[in-house]
C-alpha cells in the first residue's frame, strides 16, 4: 500500500515535469511563429525632390516579442510603394534576415525613369510613400495596425526656384547659382531676418518701396 501511494506520487511529479517541458516548448514555438515586426519609421535622403530626381528610402523595422526566445532569424519580404496611381504602385521589394530589434532597409527610388507608372503621369505634388512588412505567417491584430506606414512627400516641378540662405552668411544660391547679398540672414529676438528684396526678385517678383509710407510693394506676375 505505502509502495503503490510512493509510486502515484513518481507518476504524478513525472507528469508535472513533463507538463512544465512540454509549456517550455510551446512558448518557444510561439515566439517564433508571433514575433511581432512592423515598419517603424521612414526616412528620405532629400528634403526637396525634384520631379526627375534620385533619392534613397530608409524603412527601419521595429519588433515587439521576447526577442532571445526566437530560436532562427526569420525572413521577412519588405516592399515599398507609391499612392499613385493607386495605394499599392510596387516600388521594389526586399527579402531581409531580422537579426536584432532594429533593421534598416534601404530602397533607392530614380523617378526620371518612371518604371512605375505610365510615362505620361504627373508626378508634382503631395505624395505618399508607402512601406510595408510581411512576415508569410498569421500575424497578431497588433501588428496588423501597424505593419503599414506612410510617409508624406512633396515633388516639386523641375522648373521650381529653390533658393538657399544662411544665417549670416552674405551668399546664397538660387537654383545653386551662388549670387552676393547686401545683408545676410540674421537671428534677432528669437525671430529670423531675411532680405526680402533678394528673395522677392528670385522668385521673379518686382519689388517696390515708397519711403513716405515706409511701404514695400511686392507684385508677382503669375
Amino acid at each position: 500500500m505505502i509502495r503503490s501511494k510512493k509510486m502515484k506520487k513518481i507518476s504524478v511529479v513525472f507528469m508535472v515535469l513533463v507538463l512544465i517541458f512540454n509549456l517550455m516548448l510551446l512558448k518557444g514555438a510561439f515566439a517564433q511563429t508571433y514575433l511581432d515586426l512592423f515598419v517603424k519609421d521612414i526616412k528620405v535622403s532629400k528634403t526637396i525632390i525634384f520631379e526627375d530626381d534620385s533619392f534613397d528610402v530608409l524603412v527601419k523595422l521595429g519588433v515587439k516579442g521576447e526577442w532571445e526566445e526566437i530560436k532562427e532569424s526569420p525572413e521577412v519580404i519588405v516592399s515599398l510603394f507609391w499612392d499613385i496611381p493607386s495605394r499599392f504602385t510596387l516600388i521594389d521589394s526586399k527579402i531581409i534576415t531580422v537579426d536584432g530589434k532594429n533593421v534598416t532597409i534601404k530602397f533607392s527610388v530614380n523617378l526620371e525613369k518612371k518604371d512605375f507608372i505610365s510615362e505620361s503621369m504627373d508626378l508634382t505634388g503631395d505624395r505618399y510613400l508607402v512601406a510595408e512588412v510581411d512576415s508569410g505567417h498569421d500575424l497578431p491584430e497588433i501588428n496588423e495596425k501597424n505593419n503599414v506606414f506612410k510617409e508624406k512627400i512633396h515633388i516639386f516641378s523641375k522648373k521650381s526656384t529653390v533658393i538657399d540662405l544662411w544665417i549670416g552668411k552674405k551668399t546664397a544660391l538660387i537654383n545653386d547659382k551662388e549670387y552676393k547679398l547686401d545683408v545676410p540672414p540674421i537671428i534677432k529676438d528669437g525671430r529670423t531676418l531675411v532680405p526680402i528684396r533678394f528673395i522677392a526678385e528670385g522668385f521673379g517678383s518686382y519689388v517696390f518701396w515708397f519711403s513716405k509710407d515706409k511701404k514695400i510693394t511686392i507684385v508677382y506676375e503669375g
